[in-house]
């Protein structure tokens, strides 16, 4: 803290301290830049620039350009590019000697700015937002970001095992709804009717009965890129949601190779979407939950809630009364779609979410760095569908009934079950000998079900008191 360490030949060659703006409070440098061959920028927790000659350790200048912490540094056109907390990216131009002044404000990303590049004499800008900024003559909108799974393996394992494959935990890639199974590209989906699987040895080696077929291809209105889309439970309806809009098709299987398409209704663009019924539930901005009639397309606002980051992930309870959504800042808040209040959970790195036909709502948590987790570490917990405290909670070891698996996704099964996703799908690790899937058999079985796990056996959480703190920072 308070310091940049300037090293050459394995060894301290400058240290240049930088000023703290209260006594008792330290100055953090997140980002340093090179400016020239012998200039030094750096950005610190004042929201100040400051520039040195780091070959003598000198103090050439200091800007006060942002209203709080500077996270990232960019040099685009010679000029230095700097943003933050405090989201505006401001370009500073060096003029002569020990002259910077500031010579550009650039307005776009809403929330904190983490990471810039520059390419092609533009910068790139993205953050809590859920988009990616770029910045030429303006700022704009470049693409929506979300998270784009490797599906080559897991197309496989998913259309070969039927309804026991469930996979739908990749976020947004694969869906299955009904006896169609869809995934999604860069700017289309594909729908494949569900193959199926059986275990036909001891040691649970997955033969193929019944090989997918090939259905049809959706592309977004004008091929715009794709945001999100969804696969109705009985798989009667598909949403895609473009950067411009969203649309509802029917789907009409004519035999087991053909199926037709028929637009139902078009709405605005969302960040997240679920079929519940006859009713599409779509997130937008930043963040509203909206609901809309596939019949009619009429649209109602269930809830405004500002300042809370985009949804990245949203689910809704079978009997439409709940919504859960996972926002970009790593929060989950339960909704009363009838009260339009929302309730946020106490849970730390969330990855996934998922309602029960009965009376739960599942999230599934990751776990810190890249250690094995330990068989103490909680990472899946049972909430009410109505939020409030956890139920219940349970380990990767209580999950997987071994050490050595990574729970990745979660989805909701009949009669009150789930099924948990390892990055093995939802069996175990292929055999190093044979090469071949094999089902993981706990030591020790902990739930009623052989392939899913029983909400009502999972073991009860500790009570905590721990206070939670939602804190806002910059220009939120």
């Amino acid at each position: 803290m308070d310091s940049v360490y300037v090293v050459k030949n394995n060894s301290v060659a400058h240290k240049l301290v930088v000023p703290r703006k209260e006594k008792r409070l330290p100055t953090i440098v997140w980002s340093c830049c090179f400016f020239n061959d012998t200039i030094l920028a750096s950005g610190d927790s004042r929201g100040v620039v400051s520039f040195w000659n780091f070959q003598n350790g000198a103090l050439l200048s200091s800007l006060e350009t942002h209203q709080s912490e500077i996270l990232c540094l960019v040099l685009c056109e010679n000029r230095i590019h700097a943003a933050g907390v405090d989201p505006r990216i401001i370009s500073i131009k060096h003029i002569a000697g020990n002259d910077f002044r500031v010579v550009q404000q650039r307005n776009g990303p809403i929330r904190d700015v983490r990471a810039m590049a520059c390419f092609d004499d533009k910068v790139y800008a993205a953050g809590e937002d859920h988009a990616i900024f770029v910045a030429k003559s303006g700022c704009q909108v470049l693409a929506n970001q979300w998270n784009v799974w490797d599906t080559s393996l897991y197309m496989v394992k998913l259309l070969g095992m039927g309804c026991d494959g469930i996979i739908e935990g990749l976020q947004k890639i694969l869906w299955l709804g009904g006896s169609l199974a869809m995934c999604r590209g860069q700017n289309f989906v594909d729908i494949w009717t569900n193959g199926a699987g059986e275990q036909t040895t001891s040691s649970g080696e997955v033969i193929v009965k019944r090989q997918p077929v090939y259905l049809a291809r959706v592309y977004s209105p004008e091929k715009k890129p794709l945001v999100a889309c969804e696969l109705s439970a009985d798989g009667r309806f598909i949403a895609i949601s473009s950067t411009e809009s969203t649309t509802v098709y029917q789907l009409s299987m004519k035999n087991e190779q053909k199926t037709s398409l028929r637009s139902k209704c078009v709405t605005r663009p969302g960040s997240a979407l679920k079929i519940v019924g006859n009713c599409l539930y779509m997130t937008t901005g930043d963040f509203e939950l909206w609901r809309v009639s596939i019949k009619d397309g009429e649209s109602v606002r269930v809830l405004e809630q500002d300042g809370c980051g985009g949804v990245s992930l949203l689910a809704v309870s079978p009997c439409g009364g709940f919504a859960a959504v996972l926002t970009t800042r790593l929060q989950v808040f339960v909704i009363d779609i009838k009260t339009k209040e929302s309730r946020l959970l106490r849970v730390s790195l969330p990855i996934d979410l998922t309602f029960t036909d009965g009376d739960s709502l599942f999230v599934l948590c990751a776990t810190a760095g890249f250690n094995e987790p330990s068989a103490n570490t909680k990472v899946l917990f049972e909430f009410p569908k109505s939020g409030g405290a956890d139920r219940r909670s349970a380990s990767m070891v209580d999950l997987f009934g071994a050490t050595g698996y990574r729970a990745v996704a979660i989805s909701a099964g009949p009669d009150d079950q789930l099924t948990r996703s390892s990055v093995y799908g939802p069996v175990g690790a292929p055999a190093a000998s044979t090469g071949k899937l094999t089902a993981a058999i706990p030591k020790a079985l902990h739930f009623r079900s052989q392939k899913r796990v029983c909400s009502c056996r999972l073991q009860a959480a500790e009570p905590s008191t721990a206070p939670f703190k939602l804190k806002k920072f910059g220009q939120q």
